[in-house]
């Protein structure tokens, strides 16, 4: 990518750009461009820092429980508050309507 490119991305990312590099840094190395982007663009966006921290939880949140399906530790029932069940039933509904 040449500098002119690089540095209109980083400096012009919008936020669905922003939320995709977001989602594909889990999967993928970001290229030098991508991480700056997507540095500057959290800087002043609450709304994509707030994705960021969703998504980390989330994937915590799977991590935990594949972890405990697979040494049958506690049930899942009993692993999740009911606060935290209703957070996660929230979001689910929010992002994934029926």
């Amino acid at each position: 990518m040449s500098f002119l490119r690089s540095l209109k991305m980083i400096l012009t990312l919008k936020c669905r750009e922003a939320s995709a590099l977001i989602a594909e840094g889990a999967d993928r190395h970001l290229t030098r461009s991508e991480r700056w982007a997507l540095r500057l663009h959290l800087a002043y966006c609450s709304s994509c820092r707030r994705f960021r921290q969703h998504l980390a939880f989330l994937r915590r949140l799977l991590r935990e429980i594949e972890q405990r399906l697979s040494t049958g530790d506690v049930p899942l029932e009993e692993g999740i508050s009911d606060p935290a069940r209703r957070r996660l039933e929230q979001i689910i509904e929010s992002n994934f309507p029926q």
